[in-house]
């Protein structure tokens, strides 16, 4: 409907929103500015164990995927290639929300002093808590600041970490340079990013294959978290209600590999599936972290589907992980 601005699905969770009394909350997003949209939205210090990162056996499927051994994840990789024999190294990392990310990247003993930025005050006070916690606070320094507005220092960092906030940013081609111009000569900027479709505006292939699967998965294994309920068939959002739950949501996601290859040197690009997992596993990944056999036999059903699908041409790699040159 209208490029699919609003569709019928968007329109029945509306009604069951109303019907349950959870329409308020929905009048209320619509009057709101869209930065308060998207600070609300990433203001939570936890979220649910029920996407696809939280199972290991896709932790493992990624790290085979970007350095070839299951038990090397990316971090582990980027230092052992590009950043082997650093030390004493500036970085900083874009949007990092509460902080995980910067604190497995100290713990490399890469950095002197590392700087994490984000637009939310919770994620902040919640980064440096777990940065004290850790022992880490001498190497970490965390802020509230919005990318778009901050200063950077030229040539400033030997490393810029973009580590799923790129997609939450506009204009890209307004910040590449900046970002490109605040790394040292010999500086490295890292991401590991989604690359997919703009607004989640999946394609037919991914969705015909992610319901496919999840048509023949038994109902105990697609309950949602908390909720209980089924697992609805998987559909393509409305831009409009994109917008009104997070005006940052994959904005313009599948411009982050033509801008960093127009802006940098970029040096490798490893894809790690997410085409169908992502959106297949999401609010059921809870059921596939055990050691259920059914659940193992249902995730190598999903595993084979993606590959399969990849190695036709039929679908693209929605998650990647790239290293660049200024």
């Amino acid at each position: 409907m209208f490029n699919n601005v609003i569709n019928r699905h968007d329109i029945a969770n509306g009604l069951r929103k109303l019907a349950t009394g959870r329409g308020g909350a929905l009048m209320a997003a619509m009057w709101k500015r869209p930065e308060t949209r998207v600070v609300d939205a990433w203001s939570r210090e936890e979220t649910p164990p029920c996407d696809w990162w939280c199972i290991p056996e896709v932790q493992r499927r990624w790290n085979r995927m970007i350095s070839g051994d299951p038990e090397v994840d990316y971090i582990e990789h980027v230092r052992r290639t590009c950043l082997a024999g650093r030390s004493g190294l500036r970085g900083w990392s874009i949007g990092c929300g509460t902080g995980h990310v910067e604190r497995a990247w100290a713990a490399t003993s890469l950095f002197r002093e590392l700087e994490g930025t984000d637009v939310t005050e919770g994620s902040i006070r919640a980064a440096r808590r777990a940065a004290e916690q850790a022992g880490l606070a001498d190497v970490l320094r965390y802020r509230v600041d919005d990318v778009a507005a901050m200063s950077l220092p030229t040539g400033g960092y030997d490393v810029v970490l973009g580590v799923h906030s790129l997609h939450h940013l506009t204009p890209l081609a307004a910040l590449f340079p900046r970002f490109r111009d605040a790394l040292a000569p010999d500086g490295w900027f890292i991401i590991n990013e989604f690359v997919g479709p703009d607004r989640f505006q999946w394609t037919d292939q991914q969705l015909g294959a992610i319901n496919d699967v999840l048509s023949r998965m038994p109902p105990r294994l697609k309950t949602l978290w908390k909720s209980g309920e089924l697992k609805r068939p998987v559909h393509r959002p409305g831009r409009l209600a994109m917008i009104l739950r997070d005006p940052s949501e994959a904005v313009e996601s599948s411009r982050i590999l033509p801008e960093l290859r127009r802006h940098f040197d970029v040096r490798d690009v490893r894809g790690y599936g997410g085409a169908i997992l992502h959106m297949l596993l999401a609010g059921i990944a809870h059921h596939f972290t055990g050691d259920d056999p059914e659940a193992r036999h249902w995730l190598a059903t999903c595993f084979e589907t993606e590959d399969r699908l990849l190695a036709e041409g039929l679908i693209q790699h929605d998650f990647v992980v790239a290293v660049a040159r200024r």
